[in-house]
């Protein structure tokens, strides 16, 4: 599924500091105590399979179009992939192994006016025309890298900040990837590219057509409250998301192998063992947040506190956690306030601080003439700074996440 808004352009990414005024810094986990346990927390909602939708040998097509920059460097990223361990750790509790890769300069792309699926398609058609070998065989994702300028239906000019799709290609069980060019607060535009490109050909791997995502219960009254609130997570919209998937859970996480950054995935079997969720491992301590229930009731016109847990994989120095919301009912917000147990005042901002074992709070307040079902998700994101206050230290992610729902009741 989409990356939106997850990591976005602008100011919003500010440096941040500790008590005494110097940045938060992450915590070398290989330094961490042997008899560290992390504090009680809620595991990520697990992925389960559908019917099939599982590329288990992949063929990458990389189609660059010749109008674009950074082509050279992106073939180099997707001829590196498929013989990856990044592909290895991310594919190999769901099926998926190594593959190879083919190299495609497609004609120039410009266009005026965002490009939809339609339009996605039959571009990565025109790209590959011409060549039998490069048809549609039920293994392949054809990853296609847009030119700046070129944006996609729902994220013109970057509105959402880095953001990118994947979705069935074809009737054989082949898959697209289509990027976008926003550097948000990436540390290159290739980094931005490379890490939206890996989380798109993630998730097209391993859930081309109802492969591996998180349950949706069938939609019978009241199915909302007793499903994820992750399905709400892509957007504020009322529609949940169909899928959401391996790397949808991950999103803001990195690793870099052999100079490239892939985005991390996620695991089921590091999640289950109460473990930093994504793989592949840093050497750093995960950090983040959870709270006791997926969904929290509420009445209109009043507010609920919601208790917000900080774990940590391995000791670590206090970190930052925000709020936002997410996906809810179209024409209602439900404002959210979090506080810490400490915060930190940064060019004139304050932000929240916590560590493993500690508890922060979300307050979230109801407009008077919310209805009955009316509901918001907040999505809680744990992140670090450098000692230069830069976000993301060099071999640490940008953020973690996770996502909370409430939903109005009757008096």
């Amino acid at each position: 599924m989409a990356l939106a808004g997850v990591i976005g352009c602008g100011g919003a990414d500010r440096p941040a500091a500790g008590a005494d005024g110097s940045p938060v810094v992450a915590a070398d986990a290989s330094a961490a105590d042997a008899g560290f346990t992390p504090a009680v927390h809620a595991h990520h909602p697990p992925l389960v399979l559908g019917s099939g939708g599982v590329i288990a040998s992949l063929r990458l097509v990389t189609i660059v179009p010749a109008n674009a920059a950074l082509g050279d460097e992106l073939f180099r990223f997707g001829g590196a992939l498929v013989e990856s361990d990044w592909l290895t750790a991310i594919g190999d509790e769901y099926g998926v192994g190594q593959g190879t890769a083919v190299a495609v300069t497609g004609p120039d792309l410009g266009s005026a006016e965002p490009l939809d699926r339609e339009a996605v398609e039959a571009y990565i058609a025109s790209a590959i025309a011409g060549d039998a070998s490069l048809a549609p065989d039920g293994s392949s994702v054809y990853a296609l890298y847009l030119p700046d300028g070129v944006d996609l239906v729902g994220d013109e000019e970057c509105s959402d900040g880095p953001d990118g799709h994947h979705a069935a290609y074809g009737e054989l069980g082949d898959g697209f990837a289509v990027v976008p060019r926003c550097q948000g607060i990436f540390a290159s535009e290739l980094e931005q590219l490379t890490l939206i490109g890996s989380h798109e050909i993630a998730e097209a791997i391993t859930d081309t057509s109802d492969g591996w995502h998180i349950e949706r219960p069938p939609e019978a009254p009241g199915w909302r409250w007793s499903a994820s609130p992750w399905l709400g997570y892509n957007g504020p919209s009322n529609a949940y998301q169909p899928n959401v998937e391996n790397a949808d859970l991950c999103n803001g996480t990195r690793v870099v192998e052999g100079g490239m950054a892939y985005q991390r995935s996620f695991s089921n079997r590091a999640a289950a063992a109460g473990e930093d969720p994504c793989v592949p491992h840093l050497d750093l301590a995960y950090v983040g947040v959870s709270t006791a229930n997926d969904w929290y009731q509420a009445q209109a016109g009043g507010a609920i506190d919601i208790p917000v847990a900080g774990w940590s994989s391995a000791p670590a120095e206090d970190w930052i956690v925000t709020q936002r919301r997410q996906g809810g009912s179209p024409g209602w917000t439900f404002a959210g306030r979090l506080a810490g147990p400490r915060t930190t005042m940064v060019n004139g901002t304050t932000y929240q601080l916590v560590n493993d074992g500690e508890q922060a709070t979300l307050t979230v307040s109801i407009p008077a003439d919310a209805p009955v079902g009316s509901w918001q998700t907040f999505y809680l994101t744990s992140f670090r700074f450098d000692a230069d206050g830069n976000r993301g230290p060099p071999g640490d992610d940008y953020g973690h996440s996770w996502v909370v729902g409430v939903h109005v009741v009757a008096p």
